[in-house]
């Protein structure tokens, strides 16, 4: 099976370049590497994607390049380097942010919109509604379950079967992720689909969310990157005469 890391965080070369050895003993075939979104960096996208992409080459992995923001406030700033990045990911949890990512047709990740929330899930119906509608996925963190103690996890897991509940009734797609920044926090992608089963997805669907899913969504980002286009279905069209 063509196992796909939806989320890996790049801080330096080195340091990526550890995580993309170890993505690969654990079986995966491609990922998105991130970078933290400010705007500083909007300049220094075009070196470091190909960086990241050689780095792809070296290890035969299929490596995308990705900005991660965290949190509302920076969404206004995405529009103009969407067309330089293959994926946009938010970190959620407040009502807002979740809200504005699943509105919008420039992001493709929403990272745990149950995040800090004491008394439901981050979304509803609503709001899951309108995720689907705008090709957004929902995307689970699994690194931050590991560093909750037994207290919270157990509310944690709680959220969590619920906002899989709300996504799959509405047909939203669900994708999770290592979301790691060293290679000890990687995990094998069986235990990540094993997970989201226990949780309520049908294993199928499960196995998905770490193989085609994200994969798919990049893949159809391409066009995203195309200087015609506007929003889906939209682009820019050079007007002359047509030979008939």
């Amino acid at each position: 099976m063509y196992y796909f890391e939806p989320c890996l965080i790049y801080k330096n070369e080195n340091q990526f370049e550890k995580l993309l050895k170890t993505a690969k003993i654990l079986g995966y075939n491609g990922t998105i590497a991130y970078v933290d979104f400010s705007k500083s960096i909007a300049n220094k996208l075009s070196q470091i994607e190909e960086k990241i992409r050689q780095m792809g080459s070296k290890h035969k992995m299929n490596v995308f390049f990705g900005l991660l923001l965290k949190n509302h406030k920076q969404i206004r700033y995405i529009q103009k380097a969407r067309r330089k990045v293959d994926s946009v990911a938010v970190i959620g949890g407040d009502i807002k942010t979740n809200r504005m990512v699943v509105e919008s047709v420039y992001v493709d990740f929403l990272i745990d919109p149950q995040k800090n929330r004491k008394k439901d899930c981050g979304l509803n119906h609503v709001f899951a509604k309108a995720a689907t509608k705008n090709d957004v996925s929902i995307l689970i963190n699994a690194k931050r379950l590991t560093s909750l103690p037994d207290h919270h996890l157990s509310r944690e897991v709680t959220k969590l079967r619920e906002l899989v509940r709300v996504l799959t009734n509405s047909k939203t797609m669900i994708t999770i992720s290592s979301c790691a920044e060293k290679p000890n926090e990687l995990r094998d992608p069986i235990m990540l689909s094993s997970f989201l089963h226990i949780l309520g997805l049908e294993l199928k669907d499960a196995k998905k969310s770490i193989s085609s899913i994200p994969l798919n969504i990049v893949k159809k980002n391409q066009e995203k990157r195309d200087e015609k286009w506007i929003l889906p279905g939209v682009k820019v069209k050079k007007w002359g005469v047509t030979g008939k």
